[in-house]
């Protein structure tokens, strides 16, 4: 320690430095000398090399640099006197204290330091301004009175720092026209203006600066050419695409406006623009349909609505409508063809009222001529009548025992009014041997009536069985699913079924059926109730085992 002291203080008193000694100026007292370079201030993200030089008493010299606080940097071997390093992303000062200790052959030790500070760069940040709302005429002139939206969110800066947005802020603003910014934010990354309704047309011209996070500004402008009112031509939609099968209505709900009250009144024209070409109901109605086509493989039907105004101006729009083959049902559709509102029933298409029941399915095919049957039935329901014998019994002047469902492949018994197995006036309490719900139901309920011992659904399964109606032998209930098939929905009076082919039902009923679901009411282990159909409202819902119901049972299905 004394002898260090002495060194030092002689260096001191002779106002000696390290550079001296490494000239060979310097007082031969100190053993090991070192300068590590001089200080230095550089930019973020540069490659830095260090630089020392060092006399020792021998000529073999071990360098060691070390740093605070720590960065990672490279030596390349400890006896070079050199060490680089890459100075970090900040978006402050940041001072770094590298320190270089030297060792000689004998042992002996010297140090010193140098400070490297890292300034922070800050990349200018760039604006992009695009128009992503509002559609240019073909000459780029914008109409009077539409909505244009400027955006500012591509904007981008290089360097944002860490954890932050690269953009600070934007700001707009109009630089030429008629003001169209007044009451509106500036401030936001995009800009909606409504172009101005005047009798001449001029030039709007917009800038939007962005600044990043350091600071930093950039500007981009663009300019809006907009029509006089006199020469805006209307505004048109033609509605959204649809995805649709075939005979289903395709809705064709357009919409037209204009700025110009002289232009008024408009007039419109609905185009087929493909091959498949579907016959539009009402060309010249805003507001209209046309029945899909009857096509083998998907295939896309496209229209344009041409809506003229009272000066010549003509403006368009298309929309297309993608149509699949309509697929093999495994059920009826409800007979629904009418469309409803809020308040009422309609006939025609509602634009407010998009894709309803009475739009879609076999039902809205048949409505349109456009669907195949293997039979005849009322909208989308197929059916064909069966004799005795369960042969096909097309002349409608003849009897018939059965229905055949040529849709879902299910076989109906039909009632009579004979008193004899099949009257339609006889009632049946519920009761079966199998999926009971833990309760098989009733032998003989309370008004139940037939020509059996017993009046249940049980034993008329076994009578119709035995009898062999139209030659089967595998009569059953239905499932809740498979009754619910027969309700009529789309008709306006009872009873709710096709009464050309099931004419046991009349206004003055019998409504209820029974289905083979048991139904579970919560109030008891076993099930004490089972589904039946209402045809007078198509509602379902659960009676008592005992309860007097008419059956109408079923056979075969797809």
């Amino acid at each position: 320690m004394r002898v260090l002291f002495l060194i030092v203080a002689s260096c001191l008193l002779q106002a000696c430095s390290s550079d001296d000694f490494i000239d060979g100026k310097g007082d031969d007292n100190l053993l090991v000398v070192v300068t590590a370079g001089a200080d230095q201030s550089v930019d973020e993200q540069t490659l830095v090399t260090l630089s020392a030089q060092a006399r020792g008493q021998t000529d073999t010299l071990t360098y060691r640099w070390s740093v605070s606080p720590n960065i990672s940097f490279t030596q390349a071997s400890t006896s070079e006197a050199t060490a680089t390093f890459t100075t970090p992303t900040t978006s402050v000062p940041l001072s770094y204290v590298f320190t270089l200790v030297v060792t000689d052959g004998q042992g002996n030790s010297g140090t010193d330091d140098t400070i490297i500070t890292v300034n922070p760069v800050n990349a200018q940040p760039t604006a992009f301004l695009n128009v992503t709302e509002g559609t240019p005429m073909t000459d780029g002139r914008y109409p009077a009175g539409i909505r244009v939206t400027l955006d500012g969110t591509d904007s981008i800066d290089a360097d944002p720092p860490t954890g932050k947005a690269p953009i600070a802020s934007w700001r707009w603003q109009q630089t030429q026209g008629t003001s169209v910014v007044e009451g509106l934010s500036l401030d936001g990354d995009s800009l909606s203006i409504n172009t101005p309704i005047e009798q001449d047309g001029q030039t709007l011209s917009f800038t939007l600066t962005v600044t990043d996070q350091e600071g930093a500004q950039d500007s981009e402008s663009i300019e809006i050419q907009v029509l006089s009112v006199g020469d805006t031509p209307p505004a048109v939609t033609a509605g959204i695409e649809q995805s649709l099968f075939s005979g289903e209505s395709i809705l064709l709900a357009g919409t037209a406006s204009t700025v110009n009250s002289a232009a008024l009144p408009l007039t419109y024209r609905w185009l087929n623009d493909s091959a498949l070409a579907p016959a539009i109901q009402s060309p010249t109605s805003l507001i209209t349909s046309a029945a899909a086509p009857v096509i083998g493989s998907t295939d896309t039907a496209t229209f344009t609505l041409e809506v003229k105004d009272a000066l010549g101006h003509i403006s368009e729009a298309s929309v297309r409508a993608i149509i699949r083959p309509m697929p093999q049902a495994r059920l009826n559709d409800t007979g629904v063809t009418r469309r409803a509102d809020n308040s009422s029933l309609s006939d025609n298409a509602l634009a407010a009222f998009p894709g309803q029941d009475g739009d879609r399915g076999r039902d809205r095919a048949a409505a349109h001529g456009l669907l195949t049957k293997a039979g005849r039935g009322e909208g989308g329901f197929d059916f064909t009548r069966l004799d005795a014998n369960g042969d096909e019994q097309d002349d409608t002047s003849q009897p018939w025992r059965c229905v055949r469902d040529n849709l879902t492949g299910l076989i109906w018994e039909v009632k009579d009014d004979s008193g004899g197995v099949h009257d339609i006036d006889h009632r049946f309490s519920w009761y079966q041997s199998t999926n009971t719900g833990g309760n098989p139901g009733v032998l003989n309920g309370a008004g139940t009536s037939c020509t059996q011992a017993q009046c249940n659904t049980s034993a008329h399964v076994t009578a119709v069985n035995a009898a062999g109606l139209c030659g089967f032998y595998d009569w059953r209930l239905p499932t809740h699913r498979e009754l619910l098939s027969l309700v009529h929905y789309g008709k306006s009076t009872i009873p709710l079924i096709d009464t050309q082919y099931f004419p046991d039902v009349t206004n003055n009923g019998p409504f209820w059926f029974w289905t083979s679901g048991s139904s579970v009411d919560g109030t008891s282990t076993t099930a004490q109730n089972a589904w039946a159909i209402n045809f007078s409202s198509g509602n379902d819902n659960f009676l008592n085992k005992s309860s007097a119901a008419a059956v109408r049972l079923v056979r075969a299905g797809r």
